[in-house]
C-alpha cells in the first residue's frame, strides 16, 4: 500500500485509517463516524461539521491480503434509554472481498475495526475495582511517606504544577518526605509560570476540613522561599483559600495561591502579618482550618489568625505548594473533617414521573442525600440517580421548568448539551437541543445549573 492512500476523509464525513504490519501481510482498517455533538474538541474547538450516513466501497491494493478478513463493530450513538450503547465492539461476520473490493454501511455513531488478524481481539469486561468505590475520600487521612518507594508519587496526590516526589530527607535514609523537584520554571501547559508548585488531594466538593503539615525550606535562596497549604482550591489554584508563610515569617490568608516569585497575590488577600521566622534547616508545622464563612491557621502552635471571614462558596482540594521553583518538602501530612456540616441533608422526597426538578441549598462536602444525584449521560441526558428517571422540559419556551419523565435518548427535550470538559469544575451554560439555551445565571425555573456552589438540583 502507497504511503497515504490507506487514510482519508468518508464523503459525507467521517474518516478512515489503515495500520499495516511491516513484517507480514496482516493489515487493519479503522472506518469511523462521529456527529459534531459527541466529537467536541476543546483545544482547540473543532470547525463546525455535518455527517449522515452512507455507504463506502474500499477498493484493496493488489498485493493485500483479501482472505479472513473480520470485523468488529461499535456504534457510540445508538442510545439505549439509560444511556448505555449495546452495540460495542461486536464480532460481525466476516467480509467477502469481491475483485479486490468490499462495501459497508456507516451510519452515524460508527466505528469499524476491520482486520485480517481473525484471533485474539475479544470485547472485554471492565474488573470489579478494588477498593469498592466510594463517593468520596474518606477522612481522616495521614500520610508520614513511609513504605513509599523513592522517586514516586505519593498516593492520591494529583500535581497539577511542578512535580512532587518521595525521596529521602537527606544522605542518612532515615526519613522520607514529599518534595517539589523543578528547580526552574519549565515550559508550560495551562499555567505558563503563573502561579507557583502545587500538588492536590480530595474531591472537587470539599468545604469545611483541617489540614496540616510540616514543611522544610530550602536554605541559601536568592528570594524568600513560601511554604503554603490551601483548601478548597481548583486545580490551578486560583481559586480557594490558601495560607503562606515565608522564611522571613511574613505569613498571608488570600483567595487562590501565590504568584510566581510567591511575594504578589491575584487573589483577595483577607489577612496578612509576621511571625516567629521558621528555624532554618529544621522542620515547622502549619495548619489551616476553613469552616463555613471561616478560616483560623497556625505556624509552629502559635495561632496566627482566627475565625477569620472568608467566602464560602469556594469548595474544592486540599493542597501543598510553594511560591517558587525550589525544592521544598513536606511530612506528616494530615486531613480530617472540622465543623459540623458533615451529616446528609434531609430528603427532598419520593420521586416519580411528573415530580418537578427544583433546586435547593446544597449540603456542604458532597454529602448528599441519594435523591439528590443526578448524573450526566453520554447522550446529553440528564439522570436522576435514585429513579433512573431523566429530566424534561415540557416545550421550549423559557420558563416551563424541568420534569422527571422516562428517558428517550431521541427525544429533543432531554439533551441539554454542555461544555462536558469544564462542567465538573464551574458552572456551564446548558444548551436544550429542542431550542434554546437554559442559562444558570438566570432564576428562570427552565434554568439547568451544572455545579452551583449555593445550589444543588433536587427533586420534588
Amino acid at each position: 500500500m502507497e504511503v497515504g492512500a490507506g487514510s482519508g476523509q468518508l464523503s459525507k464525513g467521517g474518516f478512515y485509517a489503515t495500520y499495516t504490519d511491516p513484517e507480514s501481510d496482516n493489515w487493519t482498517l479503522t472506518v469511523v463516524k462521529i456527529d459534531e455533538d459527541h466529537a467536541p474538541c476543546t483545544r482547540p474547538a473543532l470547525p463546525a461539521f455535518n455527517v449522515s450516513d452512507e455507504t463506502v466501497t474500499f477498493k484493496l491494493a493488489p498485493h493485500m491480503k483479501t482472505k479472513g478478513i473480520s470485523v468488529w463493530y461499535s456504534n457510540f450513538e445508538a442510545y439505549n434509554p439509560d444511556g448505555t450503547v449495546d452495540q460495542v465492539f461486536e464480532r460481525q461476520a466476516d467480509l467477502k472481498i469481491i475483485d479486490g473490493s468490499f462495501s459497508i454501511s456507516v451510519p452515524i455513531g460508527s466505528f469499524y475495526t476491520i482486520s485480517t488478524i481473525q484471533k485474539g481481539p475479544t470485547k472485554g469486561l471492565p474488573e470489579t475495582p478494588i477498593p469498592k468505590s466510594e463517593p468520596s475520600l474518606p477522612l481522616p487521612l495521614y500520610q508520614d511517606f513511609e513504605g513509599i518507594l523513592t522517586s514516586q508519587e505519593a498516593p492520591w496526590w494529583a500535581d497539577q504544577i511542578g512535580a512532587w516526589e518521595v525521596h529521602y530527607e537527606n544522605a542518612s535514609a532515615s526519613n522520607k518526605v514529599m518534595r517539589q523537584m523543578v528547580p526552574e520554571l519549565p515550559i508550560g501547559w495551562s499555567d505558563h509560570g503563573g502561579n507557583g508548585p502545587m500538588t492536590l488531594l480530595g474531591m472537587r466538593e470539599w468545604q469545611d476540613i483541617q489540614i496540616t503539615a510540616k514543611f522544610l525550606l530550602p536554605q541559601n535562596l536568592t528570594r524568600v522561599p513560601h511554604a503554603c497549604l490551601g483548601s478548597r482550591v481548583d486545580q490551578m489554584w486560583a481559586d480557594g483559600i490558601v495560607f503562606c508563610v515565608g522564611a522571613d515569617g511574613a505569613w498571608t490568608l488570600t483567595v487562590g495561591g501565590p504568584n510566581l516569585g510567591g511575594n504578589e497575590f491575584k487573589g483577595t488577600m483577607y489577612t496578612n502579618g509576621s511571625t516567629v521566622a521558621p528555624v532554618k534547616e529544621s522542620w515547622s508545622t502549619i495548619k489551616l482550618t476553613t469552616i463555613g464563612d471561616k478560616a483560623s491557621g497556625s505556624v509552629n502552635g502559635a495561632q496566627l489568625f482566627s475565625d477569620v471571614t472568608i467566602r464560602n462558596l469556594d469548595t474544592g482540594f486540599a493542597a501543598l505548594g510553594a511560591g517558587d521553583w525550589y525544592s521544598i518538602a513536606f511530612d506528616d501530612v494530615g486531613i480530617e473533617q472540622a465543623g459540623p456540616n458533615w451529616k446528609p441533608t434531609s430528603p427532598c422526597g419520593a420521586p416519580m414521573i411528573g415530580s418537578i426538578v427544583s433546586v435547593r441549598d446544597c449540603a456542604a462536602n458532597g454529602v448528599t442525600v441519594d435523591d439528590e444525584a443526578f448524573e450526566l449521560l453520554a447522550d446529553w441526558g440528564i439522570r436522576h440517580v435514585k429513579s433512573g428517571l431523566c429530566a424534561a422540559v415540557k416545550n421550549a419556551a423559557s420558563g416551563t421548568g424541568l420534569t422527571l419523565q422516562k428517558c428517550n435518548p431521541k427525544d429533543l427535550h432531554q439533551q441539554f448539551k454542555n461544555d462536558y470538559t469544564n462542567v465538573r469544575n464551574t458552572v456551564v451554560p446548558f444548551k436544550l437541543k429542542a431550542a434554546t439555551y437554559l442559562n444558570s445565571d438566570s432564576d428562570s425555573d427552565s434554568d439547568s445549573d451544572s455545579n452551583s456552589d449555593s445550589d444543588c438540583d433536587c427533586d420534588s
